[in-house]
């Protein structure tokens, strides 16, 4: 009978090991893989805790220097993308403990994952430097709020109501 409990926890603890696994080194290294033969890189998976050392070591790195007097806000508010766009291009994809993040800055995609956002894009929280920076706008808002910013939005960029005035 002990020979049973004793092959039955090892038996669990072999599964629990296989699913940790799993979810810790093949999914992300799936992932990367997938979105590498796409020509999107990024910095290089860690185990478990993803690239969030380097990111909070980068806000911290920031936040010690005193802000200049420029509208460059770029490095303070984002200093992870500023320091990896020139890397590895426009769309980074890092991670947040074994869960990816795709930072964009081209337009058609932004556009595109604004205009699908609950369909196929799931926003991240935002941190409170940005939250501070953008407001409780159309780029934060998620769900029902989300959906009466994008009503409001969509009629002032209709061409009918653009006035253009000729001097």
């Amino acid at each position: 009978m002990s020979h049973l409990i004793i092959f039955l926890i090892f038996t669990l603890l072999l599964a629990l090991a296989a699913k940790v696994a799993y979810s810790i080194i093949w999914v992300p290294w799936v992932i990367a893989h997938h979105y590498n033969k796409q020509g999107t890189r990024g910095p290089s998976y860690h185990l478990i805790k993803g690239n969030t050392h380097e990111i909070r070591h980068m806000y911290t790195e920031v936040q010690s220097k005193p802000m200049t007097l420029c509208h460059d806000i770029d490095p303070r508010v984002s200093p992870f993308y500023h320091r990896w766009c020139p890397i590895y291009g426009k769309t980074i994809l890092y991670w947040h403990g074994s869960k990816p993040r795709l930072a964009l800055s081209d337009p058609d995609i932004i556009k595109e994952a604004l205009l699908k956002t609950g369909v196929w894009f799931k926003r991240m929280e935002p941190n409170p430097f940005m939250k501070m920076f953008f407001g409780d706008g159309i780029l934060m808002a998620r769900g029902e709020k989300w959906a009466a910013h994008r009503v409001i939005a969509n009629q002032a960029f209709k061409m009918e109501s653009v006035k253009v005035i000729i001097l």
